[in-house]
């Protein structure tokens, strides 16, 4: 495990109650936390991605990037038999969609229904930069070690939804998490509610003279089992995001793992073929 560029072994994982102008917190911490298995790192993707598609070249396969894919190739049949992206189309045994969560391929060419608004959240976040020892100082933390943290209540102004904090080696990651119908019928943005969170005085402390290195946003399925699609079809196999398994339960939250272990099922399943 060496390797693995993770960021923080995380030793606290911490719920915040939010007012207006107060906050209620909870943390966890236990010996068990640092118990194989039961451990658990925070990671930068971009950063983790990029090890793991080198992994993957190191191991044969040819990644290609910026390209976007326009269509699902299919034959006589109707069974898929590659992709098209532009004038270049590439022919597959078996093809994995991993398009992510706004799947419209699966949608275009696999008729896959495109989940309803209630179903849907959209989430932003920003990573702040500080040093190793601000990370530490401000989460009462070890060296090396890091805390996972939960917000619900004021942060989105009463839209559902909530909030999250994870500490990285150098840096924070701060963001939001709210329901696309519940924002499409409210007086406030994800954007103001992100703005209004980092002033909070539960928050602000934590990033006060930090600077702001990245801001993004992405689309986050939260519908449960009942929205899982069919993911199994004549030559493709949908994963990851695109077969929405993800799990927003409030105070547990899990997507990567899901994403990643039917990548490896789907791989395993296509090798079988």
């Amino acid at each position: 495990m060496g390797d693995i560029p993770f960021e923080r072994k995380i030793t606290h994982e911490r719920i915040c109650l939010l007012e207006e102008e107060a906050a209620t917190t909870v943390d966890f911490t236990s010996s068990a936390l640092a118990e194989i298995g039961k451990d658990s790192y925070s990671v930068l993707r971009g950063t983790f991605d990029q090890w793991l598609a080198e992994l993957a070249e190191g191991a044969g396969a040819e990644y290609i990037c910026g390209i976007p894919v326009e269509e699902l190739v299919k034959d006589d049949s109707g069974s898929v038999v590659g992709i098209r992206a532009g004038d270049d189309a590439i022919t597959a045994h078996v093809v994995i969609d991993c398009e992510g969560v706004n799947s419209l391929l699966a949608e275009r060419c696999l008729g896959v229904a495109r989940p309803k608004p209630s179903e849907m959240a959209v989430g932003v976040k920003e990573v702040f930069e500080l040093t190793e020892a601000q990370v530490e100082d401000r989460f009462l933390v070890q060296r090396g070690e890091g805390a996972a943290m939960l917000f619900v209540g004021d942060c989105t102004h009463g839209v559902v939804g909530g909030g999250f904090m994870y500490t990285n080696r150098d840096s924070v990651s701060l963001g939001l998490v709210a329901t696309i119908s519940e924002l499409e019928e409210s007086d406030t943005t994800i954007y103001q509610a992100l703005a209004d969170f980092k002033e909070h005085s539960a928050v602000a402390p934590i990033i006060r003279g930090a600077s702001m290195v990245e801001h993004s946003g992405h689309m986050v399925s939260e519908g449960g089992f009942s929205m899982v699609p069919r993911y199994c079809f004549d030559g493709c196999l949908l994963a990851g995001d695109t077969a929405m398994l993800c799990m927003n339960l409030g105070y547990q939250v899990r997507g990567m793992d899901f994403a990643i272990a039917s990548g490896r099922f789907a791989a395993e399943a296509a090798a079988m073929r």
